[in-house]
């Protein structure tokens, strides 16, 4: 009998600056950033931009994609396919994507996107904008 394909449950996402596997399967988040981004100027390039998102529940086989999209609704990059396989019964079970992409270079400020597929089907979308900063905000 074959089991049935339940979808998790999206959680969150939050994006940083890098992401790095610690001893006893830890992941350390460096450079968190909210929903809103601050830079100095326009063009500008992240030598490194990472996703980590949290997903609960769930179970099947799948395939998931992050695609990094801009304001144009453009894709700018996508992760590489990812084979998950979720066959646990603890439907509180928390499972993450953790993924870096570099460089990445934002042309003008904007609102832009993260969305992840799990075999082609879109389960998550985090919105997030790339404003110029303020004069006087970012330190030198």
């Amino acid at each position: 009998m074959e089991s049935q394909l339940e979808f998790p449950q999206y959680v969150d996402t939050l994006i940083c600056d890098d992401i790095r596997q610690e001893i006893n399967n830890k992941l350390s988040l460096i450079g968190v950033y909210g929903y809103r981004i601050y830079v100095k100027e326009f063009p500008y390039t992240f030598g490194k931009f990472c996703a980590y998102q949290s997903f609960r529940g769930g179970r099947g086989k799948f395939t998931a994609t992050i695609v990094f999209v801009d304001s144009e609704g453009k894709e700018m990059t996508r992760s590489p396919e990812m084979p998950l396989d979720i066959s646990h019964d603890d439907q509180l079970r928390r499972m993450v994507f953790a993924v870096g992409v570099g460089p990445l270079k934002f042309d003008k400020p904007g609102t832009y996107e993260i969305r992840t597929a799990l075999n082609g089907k879109d389960v998550c979308k985090y919105v997030f904008s790339i404003e110029k900063a303020p004069p006087g905000a970012l330190s030198e």
